[in-house]
């Protein structure tokens, strides 16, 4: 996180030239923040909801039927059909389970990797008993790629516009030929990755990040446990007044702030 979040700096100053701060704040910060709360407590919810049943008809088929799969999906270890009724305990007649989601079915544990929790979701909304979410599934699967579609791309080019910016040791004034270089270059490497060795070729990539950002990391943790409360207010402080200075100076230069 400490290079990533370098990363990022760099790349939000090369795009809030020229911008207000009330701008960068609202278009930088606040949107993202806000579209992403949105997304992860719809679908996240959705996800949440759907484990929590599947653990429920596990429960139930063993607690009524005697068959913790009977209400399992043939050749599935984790999903499992959801009735359209009720469940009624056959010796009391007392319901112990309503379907409060008609139509969505089946539903899926949380699975062992997190991104297959996404393609429960999507299987939940596929394969259903009425018209309702007819096509839902293919919908979802449809903006699921839009989505990573406009992810990948715009990380590649924001990527590809510092380490261009690295590269030319700060200078602006360069070829566009250079950014589409270091494009290629990124994503040469990335399929070289993958091609070469997989999950576990990304997993030792992830290994290494987090190897080389120790010495980092443990000078942030040093900083935070030893240092006094007094040092923190005395840092926030010395940096106010370059802060203000650099606002001044775009004030002074930047006609469009």
């Amino acid at each position: 996180m400490t290079a990533w979040g370098a990363f990022v700096g760099l790349f939000l100053a090369r795009i809030s030239r020229g911008r207000t701060i009330r701008q960068i704040a609202l278009f930088s910060f606040i949107a993202p923040l806000v579209y992403a709360f949105i997304w992860f407590c719809t679908f996240g919810g959705i996800g949440l909801r759907q484990a929590r049943t599947a653990e429920e008809l596990e429960f139930y088929g063993a607690e009524i039927f005697g068959d913790p799969a009977y209400f399992r999906v043939d050749g599935s270890d984790v999903c499992y059909n959801v009735p359209q009724g009720d469940i009624v305990n056959q010796t009391s007649g007392e319901v112990v389970w309503t379907n409060t989601v008609p139509g969505i079915t089946p539903v899926c544990q949380k699975a062992s990797a997190a991104t297959d929790d996404w393609f429960n979701v999507m299987f939940s909304f596929t394969f259903q008993l009425q018209e309702d979410f007819a096509g839902f599934g293919g919908f979802m699967a449809g903006l699921s790629l839009i989505a990573l579609t406009i992810y990948f791309v715009t990380s590649s080019d924001s990527g590809s516009l510092i380490v261009d910016h690295l590269a030319s040791n700060g200078h602006e004034d360069h070829h566009w030929s250079q950014r589409v270089f270091w494009a290629f270059t990124e994503g040469a490497v990335a399929t070289a990755l993958l091609m070469a060795g997989g999950g576990s070729a990304l997993n030792a990539l992830q290994a290494a990040s987090i190897v080389f950002a120790l010495p980092f990391v443990s000078k942030a943790s040093m900083f935070y446990w030893f240092g006094s409360s007094f040092s923190h207010v005395a840092a926030c402080l010395l940096h106010c007044p370059t802060e203000l200075s650099a606002v001044r100076h775009d004030v002074l230069h930047s006609p469009n702030v």
